[in-house]
């Protein structure tokens, strides 16, 4: 958890705090991007479009408790698991980044973050790309 804690930090904006059900909280501009319980698990929301294309490719699960729900639950146990937990949250805090910076009262932390390169640099799936931008494919 810690190496998680660690990284997601240092993203632009990101606050992390205490969970209400224990564990750590990342926020942007007080939107929850996710939360780590314990050593192995974390919770991430997204719009439901993301999290059925996340799951149809097998990179997250649903969430442990409200599986009908947008959130997923990923499980961390090897470094691998880690860095995809990572990527989720990433992902997770690109498309908030990315709602927020059309806000006129956008925080100038994440003002400058350039949403597209770092969207790019994950190199998402087709179908990822296109739930990412609110369309579907054909």
């Amino acid at each position: 958890m810690k190496s998680i804690t660690v990284e997601v930090s240092e993203w632009p904006g990101v606050s992390v705090g205490s969970h209400r059900y224990g564990g750590e909280e990342f926020t942007v501009s007080g939107r929850e991007i996710g939360h780590v319980h314990g050593k192995q698990q974390a919770d991430i929301p997204f719009p439901k479009r993301l999290r059925d294309v996340l799951l149809a490719e097998n990179k997250t699960s649903k969430h442990h408790i409200y599986p009908e729900s947008s959130w997923v639950t990923h499980y961390f146990d090897t470094e691998a698991d880690i860095d995809e937990t990572i990527e989720l949250l990433l992902i997770s805090y690109i498309y908030h980044v990315r709602a927020q910076q059309h806000r006129e009262d956008v925080d100038p932390a994440i003002a400058g973050v350039d949403v597209e390169t770092e969207l790019t640099r994950l190199n998402p799936s087709e179908a990822l790309r296109a739930a990412f931008d609110g369309r579907a494919l054909v």
